[in-house]
């Protein structure tokens, strides 16, 4: 598992909590919140993406391969080199 990966996501994730947050502590965070808001950002995100797609299973195949993110890269310095 790639470490670098795993402390890239979480400090984005602690970043923008902060952000949130800021100096009113957490109870500016209720204000953030907002449901219609998350559906119609992710839900248009993901609708967006699902219209861009020319089948369901390259769509379906692209959200097996985000568990690639968390794999380590073999790389054969030698063949690159060579």
């Amino acid at each position: 598992m790639d470490i670098t990966t795993i402390v890239g996501l979480i400090a984005a994730l602690a970043l923008c909590i902060y952000g949130i947050v800021g100096e009113d502590g957490f109870s500016a965070m209720a204000g953030f919140l907002n449901a219609p808001s998350a559906f119609i950002t992710f839900g248009g995100a993901f609708a967006c993406v699902l219209v861009m797609q020319q089948s369901l299973g390259k769509f379906v195949n692209g959200f097996k391969s985000f568990g690639l993110i968390l794999k380590p890269v073999k790389v054969n310095e030698e063949d690159t080199i060579t």
